[in-house]
C-alpha cells in the first residue's frame, strides 16, 4: 500500500474523531456532568485513557478491556443491590441489542463482593434477558483503577481506548440526546480499518 494512501486514511480517521469530539460536546446532556463538577478531579475523567483491565465473566473465563478494542465501550458499574443500577439496566441492553452490529459493547462490571455474586449476577442477568457481558470484579481493584466512588457509574470510551464521558447515576439510555453522543462516537466500519497496515 503506497505511503499516500496510508496517509490520507490516517488524515480521514483523525478527521472524524475531532468531529466526533466537536460533536459530542454539544450532544450530550448537560446535567449528565453536574455531579462530575460537583466532585470535582476524583476519578477517571473524560480526555483520560481508560485504565486496563482484566476480569472473570459469568461463564469463567477471564476478559480484558483490550478484547473489546476497536470498538465504543459503555463501561458500567453496578451491583444487585443498586435500585438505580437495576432500573437502567433494561435501556441500556436495548441499546446494546440495537448498536451492537455497529460496534458498540456495553461491558458492566459487578462489585458486588458476597462469595454467591457470581450466582446472585447470573440469576439477575437472566431475570432481565441481558446479553452484554458481566464481569466480577469483586476485590474492587477495577473500581479501585477508576476510583469509583458511587454506583451507578458508565465511562464511555471511544475505539482509541480514550474516556469521553462519565456518566453517574441512572439514565434512560434510549434518551434521544444521550443515543446521539454513543452514535457519534461508534468506529469506522471494518473495511475502514482493513486499509491499516
Amino acid at each position: 500500500m503506497g505511503r499516500k494512501r496510508v496517509f490520507f486514511f490516517v488524515s480521514f480517521l483523525t478527521l472524524l474523531l475531532l468531529a466526533g469530539t466537536g460533536g459530542a460536546q454539544e450532544v450530550i446532556p448537560e446535567e449528565l456532568d453536574k455531579v462530575g463538577r460537583a466532585i470535582g478531579d476524583i476519578g477517571i475523567q473524560p480526555g483520560n485513557i481508560a485504565p486496563a483491565f482484566e476480569l472473570i465473566n459469568l461463564s469463567d473465563h477471564m476478559r480484558s478491556l483490550k478484547s473489546f478494542e476497536g470498538r465504543t465501550v459503555l463501561l458500567n458499574f453496578w451491583s444487585t443491590w443498586c435500585i438505580p443500577c437495576r432500573k437502567e439496566m433494561p435501556s441500556m441492553e436495548a441499546l446494546y441489542r440495537d448498536l451492537e452490529p455497529k460496534g458498540l459493547m456495553v461491558v458492566a462490571v459487578s462489585i458486588n463482593t458476597e462469595p454467591d455474586s457470581k450466582q446472585a449476577c447470573s440469576t439477575f442477568a437472566k431475570k432481565l434477558d441481558l446479553t452484554f457481558p458481566i464481569l466480577l470484579d469483586m476485590e474492587q481493584e477495577v473500581a479501585d483503577a477508576y476510583r469509583v466512588h458511587g454506583i451507578p457509574v458508565t465511562y464511555v470510551i471511544d475505539p482509541l481506548g480514550f474516556v469521553r464521558a462519565r456518566v453517574f447515576g441512572e439514565h434512560d439510555w434510549s434518551e434521544p440526546r444521550l443515543r446521539r453522543f454513543i452514535e457519534n462516537l461508534l468506529p469506522l466500519t471494518s473495511e475502514m480499518f482493513n486499509y491499516f497496515p
